[in-house]
């Protein structure tokens, strides 16, 4: 039975994998895997047909014309080389059937057996004979693990169960929850689209954190198997875990993969490089005790997910915006050199002093952030530029019905293209640091490219540094979800914080606490270490009169800052 069960997990596994070289009219390899596919059905049929009295008594009632059906229609379909339809086939008939008989085996009584002690043993041995010191940690904490009867294997809150597919699956409950480590479908074709979303030609050497029970690591050398791989895994228990049920001969016997148990977190920034791509598993990431460190994982996570979401909006709109810009940013430095820069910021916290910049000296410069543009231009305050950074179609809304508008536009590179396309005023290109291409295009112009943090308030303050600024005020850069919302009033962005969101409590400029997302938290801490790296004639200061404190910024009303400003004004 357990052969059966086997066999059908992986007959499913391979009509995943079939289905999608199919539909990606990657036929060369669909047609492969469509007949190993279809080996394995016939295979599975046998074996069914050698447990047709325990089959019975589960419930289960084998209809050979409905088999026979289904493969002449797969066969039919496949002489007709009509593949739209072998992949409808697989999906709507195949895989339902062998998930229905895999439902009923796992429910069967002992039917899913977790512990293999032969693949056990051949696991540790093969870890011994790369890590002996590593093969007895594994060893002695198995030694005291808990077992129970039944479809379950637990080890304190360890949990290893069957997933519809018939392929492990791991639970884990810790301070923060419970979550799984791999999908409780099909974890093989899980970690197959993991593999593709960070496997890159451009790298040979990959950094991973988290074990958990292999499927994804496996499928990235299924990919490319040259791959040299570190992997940093924190937990020994959910190495042992994996040692009991998973056949790790992929691991073990490759001299190119390294397993690094770290339980103080000393090892994982040794091992990065230049010339490695760190991967991060998040439930991993997320099992990790160390707040620190994981936060910082987390951090990474986010900015790393970002790139990838926007890789091909990011490209589509640089090509625009160097065609829809009518100069560069460093074109307008003596515009900027000297003088003393208020940042405006959409945090809730402007409405508090927005209306002072009515009153701003001569020697000042307002950049605006695109967020706050519409708010502004109807209070009937006119910024000396607005800059705009965010890739998303939809913020286009940021300067909608204000295309006539003759403030100068500073556009980040893959910034929407549609707002370079559409505005009518003058519009100059920022090339920002950390995108390959900009980076390429303004050193060989010649041209100054720029720092981003990751959001518009921290690239408008490394312009304003760069361009020679005399000092920096920030208004509304509270964040921080001040009063509960996320945005000043009569921006289009501002909502109430949902609990999700506002996940972080951090110090607030007043002494008191205030919510945070990590997404505040880290444009935060970026611009900390921006100012920390500044030159001490530089003064930074904070108006907001809001939201988060923040490291190295002198804490100052707006009010306060002009009555100063002014006196360097007259002298």
């Amino acid at each position: 039975m357990q052969r059966l069960i086997k066999e059908i997990a992986n007959c499913i596994t391979n009509c995943n994998r079939t289905t999608q070289y199919l539909r990606q009219q990657n036929y060369h390899a669909g047609l492969g895997s469509l007949n190993d596919s279809v080996s394995q059905f016939m295979n599975v049929m046998k074996l069914v047909g050698e447990e047709t009295d325990v089959l019975a008594e589960l419930g289960f009632q084998l209809m050979e014309d409905e088999v026979v059906g289904m493969l002449q229609g797969l066969m039919q379909a496949q002489e007709q080389e009509d593949y739209v339809l072998v992949s409808d086939l697989l999906e709507l008939q195949i895989k339902p059937f062998l998930l229905q008989l895999q439902e009923i085996l796992l429910s069967g009584t002992d039917a899913f057996m977790l512990e293999d002690e032969e693949c056990y043993a051949r696991n540790i041995a093969g870890i011994r004979a790369r890590n002996d010191k590593l093969a007895e940690r594994i060893e002695g904490y198995l030694q005291n693990t808990n077992r129970v009867d039944g479809n379950e294997f637990c080890s304190d809150n360890y949990v290893i169960e069957p997933t519809s597919s018939g392929h492990h699956t791991l639970l884990v409950q810790d301070e923060r929850g419970q979550r799984y480590f791999h999908s409780n479908v099909n974890p093989i074709t899980e970690a197959e689209i993991f593999a593709r979303q960070y496997y890159s030609q451009e790298f040979s050497h990959y950094v991973v954190y988290g074990f958990g029970l292999g499927y994804h690591i496996q499928a990235m050398l299924e990919i490319d198997d040259g791959l040299y791989i570190d992997i940093v895994e924190s937990d020994i228990q959910v190495i042992g875990i994996a040692c009991k049920i998973m056949d790790l001969e992929w691991f073990y016997s490759n001299p190119r993969i390294k397993l690094f148990y770290d339980p103080e977190h000393k090892q994982l920034g040794n091992l990065l490089g230049e010339d490695k791509s760190l991967v991060i598993h998040y439930p991993s990431m997320k099992h990790i005790e160390n707040e620190k460190l994981r936060m910082q994982l987390e951090k990474y996570f986010i900015s790393d997910s970002g790139k990838r979401n926007f890789a091909i909006q990011f490209d589509n709109n640089f090509r625009d915006n160097l065609q829809n810009c009518d100069g560069y940013v460093d074109e307008l430095e003596e515009a900027f050199r000297g003088k003393n820069a208020v940042i405006v910021a959409a945090g809730p916290s402007l409405d508090k002093n927005v209306e002072m910049l009515r009153k701003r000296p001569d020697n000042t410069v307002v950049v605006a952030v695109g967020t706050v543009f519409r708010k502004l231009i109807e209070m009937g305050i006119r910024p000396d530029c607005v800059v705009v950074l965010d890739a998303q179609p939809h913020l286009y809304k940021q300067v909608e019905g204000l295309e006539k508008q003759e403030i100068p536009l500073l556009c980040g590179a893959t910034a929407c293209k549609k707002i370079a396309e559409r505005y009518e005023g003058k519009k100059y290109l920022v090339c920002q640091k950390g995108y390959p291409k900009a980076e390429e295009y303004a050193n060989a112009r010649g041209y100054k490219t720029y720092e981003t943090g990751g959001s518009v308030s921290t690239i408008a303050m490394d312009i304003c540094i760069q361009m020679g600024c005399k000092s920096i005020a920030f208004i509304g850069l509270d964040l921080a979800f001040t009063g509960g919302v996320s945005h000043a009033s009569s921006t289009a962005d501002q909502h109430v914080a949902s609990k999700e969101e506002s996940n972080v409590i951090i110090q607030s400029v007043d002494g008191g606490k205030v919510a945070a997302s990590r997404l505040f938290v880290m444009y935060r801490e970026w611009i900390e270490r921006r100012v920390a790296r500044l030159e001490k004639t530089i003064p930074v200061y904070d108006a907001t009169e809001g939201g988060a404190a923040k490291k190295g910024f002198i804490v100052m009303s707006l009010k306060e800052l002009f009555v100063e400003w002014k006196k360097e004004q007259n002298e």
